[in-house]
């Protein structure tokens, strides 16, 4: 069932016309005082307008829609209804903003003047209707208590098209007759498409370039790249086989027609001839003149079909390309038949050359296409167009294609309903990529502790346990640890090596008790408490003190849900080093109280998140919270949709290194932090809520080093790379948001931020980090702090062109004294990349460097440039730092 989207539309069509007194007499007052007054009409549509660009993301109307409103009178109570006089009026939707601003007040339908309307035909005559040039009265009153219907068409994008053919990608869609006698308050009119749409959308992380048909015989000869290795060679088809499908592709593409109006006589779409889609102009064409030079159904043959109509296009619209065709044959010979593309039938995916992989200096796509065959679609392992996709109006195909894990991959949405495919704008709910659960849950974790023990006990070395996330799902169990979500089942096992049983005859049970015997520590035994208190007493097979009855093994306790690990114990005076088995019923930190170690977990290799919406991060409250070290190794994660908005919500003594955040989302990296690095983060997504990038609070003494900001997203929401702090050391740091209204770089510091004498610079607290002033004008380094500080020492408050300077631009320490003040700010000696480098070099040599910034920024181009420096791999070198506190601008 469609889901009806009801969207208030009050269209004021007017006409003037007099009362019948008899009708009067028997209005009621309601229906007395509507006489005179506008129309007024509620219109929905049956699903939601999801395929242009939109201003709305609820798929309602668009500013500059435009809907044409038919109205014909019954003159023997709604048996019969004049064709004749039938009037209409177009009408297009206007939005109404604050002046100077994209603030919405209002929306309205209003008359369309300079379009033709009419009130019937002159003289009677069927096809010559009185047309006029409406102005902005022109309007259509209640007139008396008659029976009246009212049908409507309307074409959406129009907002979006700026008369160009290269951005038109319309929405058809047509009432069904609605009556009415007398005045009511509304007229409700449902619209339902009458196109047929297919749509490709990307994976995250891929931008698509163009799409294509497969027409020629070349590209059905070759092997696709959609499927398995075998599958792909087995659609290689012989240049026989492959003349044949391209022909047959051809022919039903022939039959495709682009839409370019609505037939209001027979309720059918018009087919756009070639002509108008090069020359015509698309803001007006639904003006009487443009409608008539459209091709009506069942008009030409199928050859002027093939010369004249306009094959459908792929249009970008907003990342996401999409098609509509008519979805029946126009031709006098065949005309209602469905148009139904092949199986085989192919289509060209070019991507976007997202990281300059192979553009060659020519191109931003990349060098090869991609090509899959419509056969390869399948859902739950069946091919649902082995036998061809046929067109239905109101139906709509969404693929998703790109990179996914490495492979170009193709994906299709199951629903055929426009709505359920999720509105445009990056909404991927529709094919979202939930990561699986691995086939050796926690393998990493348990396999990286005994490997440590191992080293330890047996081969003298420290117990520093080295974990490494690989995937998704391992990164998943990262969460589910600390948070203390990662087992199933807790609370009823006990362990003991042996114990000592009396029968209590009183209370019918054992009586027992473990014993603490250190031999027999590394040979660990679990029972399970609600078997002890049996009716009869537990036999002891084999007589050797075990009752045998009580004992569960790992694999059973494991079907329960238990996760089993080892602690380790380093020696402590005359004891031996050993390990005690558990099982997780709680937190696992990431840190070892015995030891006074923070353990490391180390990203291998980038992870893709798709979408995916997480609920919690590392460390989802004070009481679970994350105390290890993460390196990301400079590795991407990208595309987390994270419900509470950060990577790492709670962390004590932890560190987040050498990471890099790509997508969509609003993201953070820690809430609240105590104790907390964080060190080499390149932050590309949109804030969270609170506004701050890197940190809500930090507290403690806590470092950020090494860590740029940079957002494009309209959702960013300006704030400091940290919100609060009381104790912070902050090195090589850049903000480059835009509209930052106090801190750019830290809201409120609660400690003294004195600025020092600049004939005796040393290194401090905070040096060598920058904001863009040019985004941010309003904001200041830090919170309402005002001073003015040394130009080596502090944070600098810069232009976009020098944040993004390669050179370096040093003046002599006289020269630079005689400058103006205006022009001081412009004068930074030391390019800022290579400041920043400086301020990592500096943290990596400090004591606190013992979690160290793996990275460096780098300089894009020569010269000035409008890229701002990329923070990647590695420590910077000697080349790529200078000692700021030598500098004298």
């Amino acid at each position: 069932m469609k889901k009806i989207l009801y969207i208030i539309a009050a269209l004021s069509l007017v006409t003037a016309c007099t009362a019948d007194d008899d009708w009067l007499k028997n209005a009621t007052e309601e229906q007395k005082s509507l006489l005179g007054r506008a129309i007024n009409f509620d219109a929905s549509v049956a699903d939601a307008f999801t395929s242009r660009a939109t201003y709305n993301g609820d798929g309602s109307f668009n500013e500059g829609d435009v809907m044409t409103i038919y109205r014909q009178f019954s003159n023997d109570g709604g048996a019969a209804f004049d064709t004749v006089h039938e009037a209409y009026r177009v009408y297009y939707y206007k939005a109404h903003r604050a002046a100077n601003t994209n603030i919405l007040l209002k929306t309205e339908w209003a008359i369309m003047t300079g379009q033709y309307g009419s009130d019937g035909t002159a003289d009677d005559v069927p096809d010559n209707r009185k047309l006029f040039t409406q102005q902005e009265s022109d309007t259509l009153t209640w007139e008396d208590g008659r029976t009246v219907r009212f049908r409507a068409w309307a074409i959406s994008n129009l907002a979006g098209s700026y008369g160009r053919a290269s951005t038109f990608y319309p929405d058809f869609t047509i009432s069904d007759w609605v009556h009415a006698s007398g005045p009511t308050l509304s007229i409700p009119l449902s619209l339902r498409h009458m196109g047929f749409r297919v749509g490709f959308t990307p994976y995250p992380g891929n931008q698509i370039s163009r799409i294509e048909l497969c027409l020629d015989p070349a590209d059905y000869m070759r092997e696709d790249n959609a499927g398995s290795s075998q599958a792909d060679k087995d659609d290689k088809l012989s240049p026989e086989e492959a003349a044949e499908v391209a022909a047959d592709v051809r022919a039903a593409y022939y039959r495709m027609c682009m839409p370019g109006g609505v037939d209001i006589e027979n309720y059918r779409l018009k087919a756009m001839t070639k002509d108008f889609y090069r020359n015509g102009d698309f803001q007006y064409i639904v003006k009487k003149e443009n409608q008539d030079a459209m091709i009506s159904f069942g008009d030409k043959s199928p050859k002027e079909i093939e010369l004249l109509a306009q094959r459908p296009t792929f249009i970008n619209n907003n990342g996401t390309f999409y098609s509509i065709a008519i979805p029946y044959d126009m031709s006098t010979e065949n005309h209602g038949e469905p148009i139904k593309l092949p199986g085989k039938a192919r289509f060209k995916v070019w991507l976007r050359d997202v990281n300059s992989g192979d553009t060659g200096g020519s191109s931003s796509e990349e060098n090869e296409y991609h090509i899959f065959s419509l056969s390869d679609i399948k859902i739950d392992g069946e091919s649902i167009f082995a036998n061809g996709m046929t067109f239905f109006a109101g139906y709509s195909h969404m693929f998703t294609v790109g990179y996914h894990y490495g492979k170009f991959t193709v994906d299709i949405n199951p629903s055929f309903s426009w709505v359920e495919q999720g509105l445009e704008g990056g909404d991927f709910s529709d094919v979202p990529n939930t990561p699986g659960t691995s086939e050796t849950p926690y393998k990493w974790w348990t396999d990286a502790i005994n490997a440590a023990i191992d080293g330890a006990l047996y081969h003298n070395q420290t117990f520093d346990p080295q974990f490494k996330i690989s995937s998704v799902e391992e990164f998943i169990e990262l969460i589910n640890l600390v948070n203390d979500t990662a087992a199933k089942h807790v609370g009823s096992l006990a362990s003991t090596a042996r114990f000592d049983k009396t029968w209590d005859e009183e209370n019918n049970r054992w009586n027992w008790a473990a014993m603490t015997n250190p031999d027999n520590r590394l040979n660990q035994w679990w029972y399970d408490p609600t078997n002890v208190y049996t009716a009869e007493p537990p036999v002891d097979d084999n007589g050797d003190g075990y009752l045998d009855t009580l004992w569960v093994t790992h694999a059973v306790a494991a079907k329960k849900g238990y996760i089993f690990f080892k602690h380790y114990f380093p020696p402590d005076g005359d004891k031996p080093a050993y390990t005690s088995e558990d099982y997780l019923n709680g937190p696992y930190s990431f840190y070892s109280a015995i030891m006074k170690s923070s353990f490391k977990i180390t990203l291998t290799q980038d992870l893709d998140f798709g979408d995916y919406r997480l609920t919690e991060g590392v460390g989802k409250s004070a009481e679970a919270k994350f105390q290890g070290i993460f390196d990301g190794q400079m590795h991407t994660i990208s595309n987390v949709n994270m419900e509470d908005g950060y990577l790492f919500p709670y962390t004590e003594g932890a560190a987040i290194t050498n990471l890099k955040l790509t997508g969509n989302h609003p993201l953070g990296v820690v809430n609240e932090g105590t104790m907390t690095k964080i060190a080499g983060i390149a932050s590309y997504v949109p804030a969270p809520s609170s506004g701050n990038s890197l940190a809500v609070k930090l507290s403690g003494s806590s470092y950020v080093v090494g860590c740029i900001h940079h957002s494009e997203s309209v959702y960013d929401i300006p704030g400091a790379l940290v919100g609060d702090a009381d104790n912070l050391y902050m090195y090589g740091c850049m903000q480059t948001s835009r509209g930052i209204e106090g801190g750019a770089l830290v809201g409120r510091y609660y400690s003294n931020l004195a600025p020092q004498d600049p004939n005796d610079l040393k290194w401090s607290r905070f040096m060598c980090n920058y904001y863009d002033v040019s985004e941010s004008p309003a904001a200041n380094a830090v919170g309402t702090v005002t001073d003015t500080y040394a130009v080596q020492e502090y944070i600098r408050g810069s232009r976009t062109y020098i944040l993004c300077a390669v050179n370096d631009n040093k003046l002599p320490a006289d020269a630079y004294q005689n400058l103006p003040d205006n022009r001081k700010k412009d004068i930074y000696g030391l390019a800022p990349w290579k400041a920043m480098n400086y301020g990592i070099h500096q943290y990596n040599n400090s004591v606190a460097g013992k979690a160290p910034c793996n990275a460096h920024y780098e300089a894009i181009t020569a010269g000035y440039s409008h890229l701002y420096p990329l923070l990647k791999a590695t420590r910077p070198t000697a080349e790529q730092y200078e000692d700021v506190l030598e500098q004298s601008n």
